[in-house]
């Protein structure tokens, strides 16, 4: 902001470049889209002010710097001459696109210290307590509780030879360099349903070694096995619990899987299925997420060569008549009125080429436009999307949280 207009700062400012071609950050094109709302260089669509620029937003920034004798073209750097005479105008209109509650501040009066007549010390107000509900007295005991171990933790697994040991630590050594798991799991999985005993003895050791040194992907890992094995064996490995049904032992006759393990059996059923849910918004928030913003690069792209074309008409006309305001010319093209704007020109351009080069730059910016406003409205729908599935996966995972569930979230995304 020019040091000539101190204070129009506290009334408009922008962080980041606004033009065409940039990409824009969304609060400087509200406040830039206000700003001339107010001023009157700006006409408010039927649907409202967006954070997404358009090119009403950039003709109005042209015709601003046309009547206030500034170089038209459509650009508005921080602390550049259109921000400050923006902010110079508005001041002078008594117009502010700054919030005044927000940059209000209070000044309380100081109350008076209350001081105890028995002891004479400064009187101390405590505060007040919340009785504890039954929710939370259930929470604490919960967590009086002893942990139960993992299936894989158990001292009566079947021991594995040293040889399937140092394996599974190189194969845990090759993991453990990426973030995901890769083939892994499919192939314990296939292991499992085919191996026997021996199989899940080893996958077991894999999953104990993972616990000692990498615990937060152990469930994502195990969860990955089980949703590629059959429900049987699904059920079978997660009966197998400390106390429960185990392999390898010289038992008489087969236990019946216990109550509770028949209960985490149904929890993890929840919590398979609801992690089967989140994958799938997850992926819908990806593909709307991606399709947004390819629309915002290919909306770059095409006004970098509208910009580029649009300069070159302004080099050839400056050439002609050093005098002509271009203004009127560009307006015409960007409403769609391409043959008056020919025509406009053409009394004024005499050089064939001169002609040939215009029309062709001309035809440029208002296809380029006219997409421009088209992907506007459908990156528009795209971010609507995305953020709808960011919702819905969201509230899936609040729900994996809650009872009866409780379900854990290693390895789940994060972000959006």
């Amino acid at each position: 902001m020019s040091s000539l207009f101190p204070g129009f700062s506290n009334l408009f400012s922008v962080g980041n470049t606004i033009s065409q071609s940039s990409n824009t950050d969304p609060n400087d094109v509200l406040n830039t889209k206000n700003a001339l709302a107010q001023i009157g260089d700006y006409q408010v669509p039927d649907y409202g002010i967006t954070d997404i620029p358009d090119m009403g937003m950039i003709n109005g920034l042209k015709r601003f710097q046309q009547k206030n004798g500034l170089k038209v073209d459509g650009i508005m750097k921080p602390g550049g001459p259109t921000e400050s005479k923006i902010g110079e105008t508005l001041a002078n209109q008594g117009i502010s696109t700054v919030n005044p509650l927000a940059t209000k501040v209070s000044n309380p009066k100081p109350k008076p210290t209350k001081i105890d007549a028995l002891t004479g010390l400064r009187e101390v107000k405590m505060p007040k307590l919340k009785k504890p509900t039954n929710a939370v007295w259930e929470q604490a005991a919960n967590q009086q509780k002893p942990e139960t171990s993992p299936w894989f933790k158990t001292t009566k697994r079947q021991a594995v030879s040293n040889e399937a040991h140092a394996e599974n630590t190189r194969t845990m050594d090759g993991m453990l360099n990426y973030s995901n798991n890769g083939f892994l799991p499919t192939l314990y999985a296939d292991a499992v349903k085919n191996g026997g005993d021996q199989a899940i003895a080893e996958y077991a050791n894999f999953l104990n070694q993972l616990s000692d040194r990498k615990k937060e992907r152990v469930y994502g890992f195990e969860q990955e096995v089980m949703n590629k094995l059959p429900d049987n064996q699904k059920q079978a490995l997660l009966a197998l619990t400390e106390g429960g049904q185990e392999t390898g032992g010289d038992t008489e006759s087969e236990q019946e899987p216990s109550q509770q393990s028949n209960e985490d059996y149904q929890d993890s059923k929840e919590c398979i299925n609801l992690k089967s849910k989140y994958d799938s918004a997850h992926k819908e928030v990806k593909k709307y997420k991606k399709a947004y913003y390819d629309k915002r690069d290919d909306m770059t792209r095409l006004g970098e060569e509208a910009d580029k074309a649009e300069q070159e008409i302004r080099d050839i006309v400056y050439d002609v008549a050093k005098d002509l305001t271009l203004i009127s010319f560009f307006e015409l093209i960007t409403s769609g009125s391409v043959e008056q704007a020919m025509n406009w020109l053409k009394k004024r351009i005499k050089r064939p080429l001169d002609w040939i080069t215009i029309a062709q730059d001309a035809w440029i910016i208002y296809n380029n436009m006219k997409k421009i406003e088209e992907l506007e409205t459908e990156s528009k729908d795209d971010y609507d999307e995305w953020q709808k599935w960011v919702e819905a996966r969201d509230a899936i995972q609040d729900k994996a949280a809650e009872e009866p569930y409780s379900c854990k979230i290693y390895g789940w995304y994060e972000g959006d």
